[in-house]
């Protein structure tokens, strides 16, 4: 008998994750070089990730899904880093870059993908005396937008590191004890 009408939505919200294999590369190069002008150093670091599954188990029939380079999870991510220290003075520059994704959802044909994202950061630090620092810098200095995303944000913020933030400024003073 119940309640007469038709059925317009079911929430099936929650999923039984049974399990998450991720397979993935991560990659360092380190270089340094002593000069009569200070240190320099420059390092790369990168990940790439070539599988990404999640076995939602909705049913138990169910297998896994393939997810790496879908949604939140960019196939390649990356950073290089440069920096000089001399006597009391250092400095440095970031670039971070996060690869392109598929969207959450693939209803607009011409934004079926996230755009990379990549970013400058830039810091200076002076030694005040043996034991305290100064240091300033700026996060995002180019004052990238993260790229759009049909998400709930506007942007893919969640794992794949998107800030909505554009630069940033900030100061540290440090005192070690």
């Amino acid at each position: 008998d119940g309640i007469p009408g038709s059925i317009k939505h079911i929430n099936s919200s929650y999923l039984n994750l049974a399990e998450v294999e991720i397979e993935a590369l991560d990659l360092q190069l380190d270089y340094g070089i002593d000069t009569s002008v200070g240190y320099f150093s420059a390092n790369l670091a990168a990940t790439y990730l070539y599988q990404a599954k999640h076995d939602y188990k909705e049913r138990s029939t169910d297998g896994f899904e393939e997810l790496s380079g879908h949604y939140n999870m960019p196939e390649w991510r990356g950073r290089a880093r440069i920096w000089w220290t001399y006597d009391k003075y250092s400095a440095g520059a970031t670039i971070n870059y996060v690869d392109s994704f598929d969207q959450l959802y693939r209803i607009v044909p011409e934004y079926t993908e996230v755009d990379e994202h990549t970013t400058l950061d830039l810091q200076a630090s002076y030694d005040l005396t043996g034991n305290s620092r100064i240091t300033v810098g700026a996060l995002n200095v180019t004052d990238e937008d993260p790229p759009w995303s049909n998400s709930y944000e506007g942007y893919a913020v969640a794992t794949a590191g998107h800030s909505p933030l554009g630069t940033v400024l900030y100061g540290r003073v440090t005192i070690r004890f």
